[in-house]
């Protein structure tokens, strides 16, 4: 499979270098965070205590759902007119990260995947910001 600046650059008008690092970086910690919060969901749900962990599995598939969206959507051209739907769209992605990040964090110190699924959503949401400040 190509890697994500391989197929950005692909598109008939790429995006400007310094864009193309930020959006490639964005879109592969959305991927990352979109399956680390499929895993961690499923992860809370066969828990012996999934009942305590129902927020947490709600809050992981919302959370995937938008990092999913956001990555895909991210690969198509971004053309001036786009920029604003990208940015809103972006940050909704950081939302649903922060507050991912803070419902695995009660959760992290007795299972894995929630360890794993805050440093996923916390990576995605320093992603956003950090091409946020650039669109």
């Amino acid at each position: 499979m190509s890697g994500t600046i391989e197929l950005l650059e692909a598109q008939p008008n790429p995006p400007e270098p310094g864009t193309l690092a930020l959006l490639a970086a964005f879109i592969d910690a959305a991927r990352a965070c979109a399956s680390a919060c499929t895993a961690c969901a499923a992860g809370c749900l066969a828990e012996s205590d999934a009942g305590r962990l129902a927020q947490c599995a709600a809050t992981c598939l919302d959370c995937a759902d938008v990092c999913d969206a956001a990555a895909r959507i991210a690969l198509r051209p971004l053309s001036a007119a786009r920029r604003e739907a990208m940015a809103a769209l972006v940050q909704a992605c950081a939302g649903m990260c922060e507050l991912t990040a803070r419902e695995c964090f009660r959760h992290e110190m007795h299972h894995q995947h929630c360890r794993l699924c805050m440093e996923a959503s916390r990576a995605c949401l320093e992603a956003c910001e950090t091409l946020l400040e650039a669109i």
